[in-house]
């Protein structure tokens, strides 16, 4: 390959690196949703700068720094920016905000922190203590990261919110992964038109505890009792070691007080993994 062509096929990388980099941005500001978060998520960090800086100085800034402040605030928010963006911060729906979503905020906000320490030092400026980046560091990490939990503990009630008195009142049998399972389901999706509300279990161990705030009741013997108090519409049993005598009961008590009674088929091996590939099956022209 001549030196020519060599200069070229660098050209056309750096080219295709470019328009990526250009269509990552145009992709961003089409999300209405990820503009508001990027929008909250620099005004937090300009926020958390003035606090640090507060904190630093316990609440009595001299004027030299402040001044300086205000001539660095808008070049850490422009690295802030570039870091939030490139570094992937707003490609995870916010409904589904988990701890790789913490690092990944940990990541930006560490190298748009360095990146604006290695500017102060670049740029010759002696009167910023830089004690004020690590408070600014560990301020932001913790609000930008709360931020996220928040929305994804009161999105599942903004959600059942909406659908008061469209939902049918679910009693779980079984303290188990189905049950537990079923229940997060249910609670995230409240248009299936179900509201767990506890389980009933036959381990009196577990009586008083709680899974995703529902409570346990106890065993099956309370199930008249929880079925007239709690207002249930729905039984359903999750637990596939139920002896008879136990499953009589739940069905009659059900059936006493004019309950729907329903069983989730082999519990314990509904979700096996080994079972999985079984329900698989090819895209079928009837599909398209």
């Amino acid at each position: 390959m001549s030196l020519t062509d060599r200069h070229g096929a660098h050209g056309n990388k750096g080219a295709e690196m470019v328009n990526a980099e250009v269509a990552t941005v145009n992709e961003f500001f089409k999300s209405r949703r990820k503009v508001l978060f990027f929008i909250f998520d620099l005004l937090i960090s300009g926020t958390s700068l003035w606090i640090s800086m507060l904190i630093r100085f316990g609440g009595l800034v001299p004027s030299h720094i402040e001044a300086n402040l205000f001539l660095l605030l808008p070049w850490m928010i422009f690295l802030r920016m570039l870091c939030f963006i490139f570094l992937g911060l707003y490609r995870t729906l916010w409904q589904y905000v988990s701890l790789s979503d913490f690092l990944a905020i940990v990541r930006a906000v560490t190298v748009s922190s360095l990146l604006f320490l290695a500017s102060i030092f670049f740029f010759g400026i002696i009167l910023f203590p830089r004690s004020i980046i690590l408070i600014d560091w560990m301020f932001l990490t913790l609000c930008m990261g709360s931020s996220r939990i928040l929305l994804r503990i009161i999105q599942p009630y903004l959600r059942r919110s909406s659908h008061l008195g469209k939902t049918k009142r679910i009693l779980i049998i079984g303290v188990n992964d189905t049950g537990e399972l079923l229940a997060s389901e249910f609670l995230k999706r409240p248009e299936l038109g179900f509201s767990p509300v506890g389980y009933l279990d036959a381990d009196s161990q577990k009586k008083g505890g709680s899974i995703h705030g529902l409570v346990i009741f106890g065993g099956f013997d309370k199930i008249e009792h929880i079925l007239t108090s709690q207002h249930i519409d729905e039984v359903i049993i999750t637990a596939s070691d139920i002896g008879p005598a136990a499953m009589k009961t739940i069905f009659q008590a059900s059936c006493d007080k004019k309950v729907a009674c329903r069983i989730v088929p082999r519990a314990h091996s509904f979700f096996s993994s080994s079972l999985l590939p079984l329900e698989l099956r090819r895209v079928d022209v009837s599909d398209l």
